[in-house]
């Protein structure tokens, strides 16, 4: 951890950089991945991860399940079964006596007992902790993991809502009721956790992208409420130089943003990798300036400006079709892929 804290620009380009190599060599290809989202996120200590969606090229459309359809669920159930597992090969197996991404290469076997060891120490839900998962019902007083741990174990994979959750999901087989979902490929690859499971709806994916890509950093306190905060902790006997040195301690432990943070941004990373572009529309009247970071020019005419531009023989080309499916570079304009 040490190396790690001293080191935030040599640990924020090297999580980013493996991640994509594992991505573009094991992931894309073996799970034929046609669409991707992912964002880069870091805990309050610093530590790097990533919170992201795939698409593959054979999976169930989402939008085309009829859950009151049992073919369709059973084909649902029979796709996803082959990747995403919560069946322990053996749950009594010993956690990796140090963490498997400090492992040298020569050393990995990649066997069924290394997979167990791996997931014992780091792919179990052990222990819940208020402010992270869990949750207090307010009319019964019961506590409860807002992850739905324990999880009931089950001898087939199914679809089904199970009693402490509001909604019907896929469930594969499970014989460990703390184990995170898990695809093994993805585990012994990466050598750290990753909870793998499919996506049943898609208000689901608008919620989880929301959360996720518009996502604020937690603010330090301001030197005013720091400073009450302070006072507040002191004795009638302490003198008042106490407050301030309490207020400094404060100040040199919180941060707004983390080390490995900082380099990732200055290092010119994304925090958003995506397949897809996207572009942001103003529907003012009034032309508008925007910065072209692609080709390092200043746009003096807006989206909407260039679409009313458009020749006739795109006059009945909407607005989001034009935004969606075309460039231009003048008066010409393309549609792209054609």
């Amino acid at each position: 951890m040490k190396d790690l804290n001293e080191n935030p620009a040599i640990a924020g380009y090297y999580f980013q950089k493996r991640w994509n190599i594992f991505f573009e060599n094991y992931i894309k290809p073996v799970f034929k991945v046609t669409d991707y989202w992912w964002r880069y996120e870091w805990q309050h200590r610093g530590s790097s991860h990533i919170h992201g969606f795939l698409w593959m090229k054979d999976a169930p459309q989402i939008d085309d399940l009829d859950t009151q359809n049992p073919i369709d669920l059973q084909r649902f159930v029979d796709f996803w079964d082959k990747y995403v597992s919560t069946w322990h090969p053996n749950v009594n197996a010993p956690p990796a006596a140090i963490h498997p991404s400090a492992q040298l290469f020569a050393t990995l076997n990649d066997t069924k007992l290394e997979l167990a060891e791996m997931l014992n120490r780091f792919q179990r839900h052990r222990n819940c902790q208020p402010g992270y998962c869990e949750r207090q019902n307010k009319t019964t007083g019961e506590k409860f993991c807002r992850f739905g741990f324990p999880k009931k174990c089950r001898e087939q994979s199914e679809f089904a809502r199970d009693a402490n959750r509001d909604f019907a999901e896929f469930h594969s087989k499970r014989n460990d009721e703390i184990l995170n979902s898990y695809n093994a490929g993805f585990i012994l690859g990466w050598r750290a956790n990753i909870d793998f499971c499919p996506v049943i709806n898609k208000e689901a994916v608008i919620a989880y992208v929301e959360k996720y890509a518009s996502k604020g950093e937690t603010s330090s306190s301001t030197y005013e409420m720091t400073l009450q905060a302070a006072i507040s902790r002191l004795k009638d006997t302490d003198a008042a130089g106490i407050a301030y040195q309490k207020m400094l301690s404060t100040f040199s432990s919180e941060r707004d943003i983390s080390g490995q943070e900082t380099c990732h941004i200055l290092l010119g990373c994304s925090l958003v990798e995506t397949s897809r572009k996207y572009r942001n529309l103003s529907v003012s009247p009034n032309p508008q300036e925007t910065l072209n970071f692609a080709n390092s020019t200043i746009d003096r005419t807006g989206y909407l400006e260039q679409y009313k531009k458009q020749p006739a023989t795109m006059e009945n080309i909407t607005l989001l079709e034009f935004m969606t499916h075309f460039d231009w570079k003048g008066t010409n304009y393309t549609r792209r892929g054609g």
